[in-house]
């Protein structure tokens, strides 16, 4: 039994390479930019084994990995460890939740510094246009 709409009915042609917005193979960076524009690296460390990860997929992977990692020790490892600090230090409640809290005013003050100096700096320019 086929309903109209249903998944089969949905189905499209996969766009071909030069249709697909972010193929792996694309290239990263423009005609008459600096040597080193556009590679995957830190300041002005980007060996060529590195340019491995310089793709879109990977990009997403290690935002995914890090935000995964980051609500797990908030989540996870701080609730559970807060305790223990209370018990050996002799904390109030008030003391051990400002310890927690303070990664979110940390993020407060910083977030703001690394916004302004990373709109400043290299921008990923053909993966989001």
């Amino acid at each position: 039994m086929s309903l109209p709409g249903s998944l089969r009915d949905l189905r499209q042609e996969a766009p071909s390479e030069e249709e697909r917005p972010l193929s792996d193979d694309a290239k990263h960076g423009k005609e008459g930019e600096e040597e080193g524009e556009g590679r995957c690296g830190l300041f002005c460390f980007s060996p060529d084994w590195l340019q491995v990860f310089n793709s879109p997929r990977c990009l997403l992977f290690f935002m995914c990995a890090l935000c995964a990692t980051e609500t797990a020790i908030l989540l996870g490892l701080t609730p559970g460890v807060i305790s223990s600090i209370e018990g050996r230090f002799e904390l109030s409640s008030a003391k051990s939740g400002f310890i927690v809290s303070s990664t979110e005013l940390f993020a407060v003050f910083t977030v703001p510094i690394i916004s302004y100096y990373g709109g400043k700096s290299h921008k990923v320019r053909e993966w989001t246009n």
